[in-house]
């Protein structure tokens, strides 16, 4: 027990050293660590780029500071005043809880790292924040262990152990924290100067150019583009179906995997990177195959005479094309938000600085508590805040006006061939947008009145589909429509439930996380009679991409991998192999393999929507 002896320096010196005076600060000390410093930045560290140059800040670390700074708030200078105020008889019971409320943060903060989907940079989760009964049972009995060892360590007799074990926590923590506050420093310095001005530049310049008598090739993939909507926005806006004259939707296409890292390498290369194809190639780095795969339409267009012109490839490495003849870099995304902006001034966006910077505390207090507590701290990603904040992101934003500029940053000549690959993330970084015309809205007061009208993804993929039909319409009114091939793409699906009734993937999954959207028109494509989409239910994949962009003869035939010289031709007459794995960040993978484990890989053939036609594999 303590003994109060005086109010001197030495006395109080003399308070603080007694074991449980010691026991409280440490646990109090380790607290603020975890929330203020290790739970912030190993957030940030995981992603740097999405959150650096967030008004007003360029550097992600003041949000740390300001963190660390809320978390010393709490547990160093508020929770020490309560023990100082409270009674002595009353000190040993708040030891007690202070202790077990640390290690049973510290247990669900890194053992019980749940995947809610992805995270965007205002601390929303792509998916449900729930939990399987398993785990929540696992989570329970390691409260019940957690709470009696502490309790057992917290004896007279070990309290010396307890002592050793917070010396660890805390200088762990500080380790862990200041680790993670070097990458931070050493990836943002690294960040290209593109990401590093404002996205103001005046007048839009003319970034594309197509060609009034040579062909054309566009592939535009919207990153998570849902496959299942299309129907449904065509029948929402049957006027979309002019500007979309000639194309064919192939309904039946599957994804390599749920994530960019795992579908995106076939869609641009081709069969060879696919996930099961790229697990045999032990000698060459993963991240060097994943640029390989980027390269593979460029170069080859590149060398067959097309002038080539690729935009905010995903995941993309910033010096991957330097040093390519033929090969233009016109990244886009975010460079004409200004632009759009300045002529609607009325429309207010939501800046992430005032949600990070309430929401990271709070986003650490959501990793301490027991996992069936967790949707209730989540709170709809509002995190219990009084007035949070519901308006159309600065991402989506800048994917948006990337989009909605593209008849203005258009050019057309008389002669050349043209290639063109770009990638726009609307579809991924969805919102709600204001219904008849889907545009962006300070305050939505239309969502339509569809069956998705209040799912924000459906919203994203309209708003999408309408940018896109306006551009197709400019194409057509200065005569390079006819002559363009069009391919639209998806990387990958989401777990979104487009279809209600539909049967579970026998890994549970829903098939909308690998239900890829394919759409394609090709030359001089006659536009289909009546109001509908052309639709052909073949088996596809968005590996055929390479295919369908280069078939034809419009380049040296059979066309080739130009680094490997592996024709482009389909690999899917017994059906395909895909992986299940959510690890979405190519640094949780080995350094020349996927990390995917054996009960991560389903097959599937024919027909992707007949339940039966899949089944799990070990290849």
């Amino acid at each position: 027990m303590l003994r109060t002896v005086g109010t001197g320096p030495r006395n109080t010196r003399r308070i603080l050293a007694t074991g449980e005076t010691r026991t409280f600060v440490f646990s109090a000390l380790a607290l603020f660590l975890l929330a203020g410093l290790v739970t912030p930045s190993t957030l940030i560290a995981s992603s740097v780029a999405e959150f650096s140059f967030l008004d007003p800040y360029t550097s992600p670390l003041p949000f740390i500071g300001l963190t660390l700074a809320q978390s010393a708030g709490i547990f160093l200078f508020w929770a020490l005043c309560l023990y100082a105020i409270c009674p002595k008889t009353v000190r040993p019971a708040l030891t007690v809880c202070m202790t077990v409320f640390c290690y049973l943060a510290v247990v669900n903060t890194f053992v019980f790292q749940e995947y809610y989907g992805f995270l965007t940079p205002d601390l929303h989760f792509s998916n449900d924040v729930r939990s399987s009964m398993t785990m929540t049972v696992a989570n329970t009995l390691a409260q019940v262990l957690t709470a009696g060892l502490v309790l057992f360590l917290l004896s007279r007799r070990k309290r010396q152990f307890i002592a050793i074990l917070q010396n660890i926590t805390v200088i762990a923590f500080l380790l862990l924290g200041g680790l993670n506050v070097f990458k931070i420093a050493g990836e943002y310095a690294k960040l290209p100067p593109k990401e590093r001005t404002a996205s103001a530049y005046g007048e839009p310049e003319k970034v594309y150019t197509f060609s009034k008598t040579g062909q054309n090739v566009l592939v535009i993939m919207l990153d998570r583009g849902i496959s299942g909507y299309v129907p449904f926005i065509f029948s929402e806006k049957p006027a979309l179906l002019d500007s979309f004259a000639g194309f064919t939707y192939y309904p039946n296409t599957v994804s390599f995997g749920s994530h960019t890292l795992i579908g995106a390498p076939g869609l641009y290369g081709g069969y060879e990177y696919t996930p099961l194809e790229m697990q045999k190639n032990r000698d060459m780095p993963l991240a060097e195959k994943y640029d390989q795969a980027m390269m593979v339409l460029p170069k080859l267009f590149a060398e067959n005479g097309f002038s080539v012109t690729v935009s905010n490839q995903p995941l993309e490495n910033a010096r991957l094309y330097d040093g390519e003849p033929g090969i233009n870099v016109k990244n886009i995304t975010g460079r004409y938000t200004d632009y759009y902006l300045a002529a609607r001034p009325g429309l207010n966006l939501k800046h992430y600085s005032p949600l990070l910077e309430p929401g990271l505390i709070r986003f650490s207090f959501f990793k301490f508590v027991p996992l069936p507590a967790r949707n209730f701290c989540y709170d709809n990603g509002d995190y219990l805040l009084p007035d949070p904040t519901h308006l159309v992101s600065t991402t989506t934003i800048n994917n948006y006006t990337a989009l909605a500029v593209l008849p203005e940053i258009t050019a057309v000549s008389e002669e050349g061939r043209h290639f063109i690959i770009l990638n726009n993330e609307l579809t991924h970084d969805s919102a709600f947008f204001q219904a008849p015309s889907y545009e962006p809205a300070t305050v939505v007061t239309d969502k339509g009145s569809g069956p998705f009208a209040n799912e924000e993804q459906f919203h994203a993929n309209m708003a999408a589909f309408i940018l896109l039909g306006k551009w197709f319409a400019f194409l057509k009114e200065n005569g390079v429509y006819d002559n363009t091939r069009i391919i639209i793409v998806a990387d990958h699906g989401f777990d979104v439930a487009v279809q209600k009734d539909a049967k579970r993937l026998p890994n549970r999954d829903r098939l909308e996380w690998y239900w890829a959207m394919l759409l394609q028109k090709d030359f001089n494509a006659p536009a289909l009679e009546g109001e509908s989409l052309s639709v052909d239910h073949t088996f596809m994949t968005n590996a055929d991409v390479p295919m369908l962009a280069t078939q034809g003869g419009v380049v040296a035939s059979p066309p080739r991998n130009p680094f490997t010289g592996t024709p482009l031709v389909p690999a899917k007459e017994q059906g395909v192999t895909i992986t299940s794995t959510h690890l979405w960040q190519i640094r949780k993978h080995a350094k020349t393999t996927f990390t995917i484990r054996p009960g991560e890989w389903l097959h599937v053939h024919d027909n992707i929507f007949d339940v039966e036609n899949w089944s799990r594999v070990r290849p």
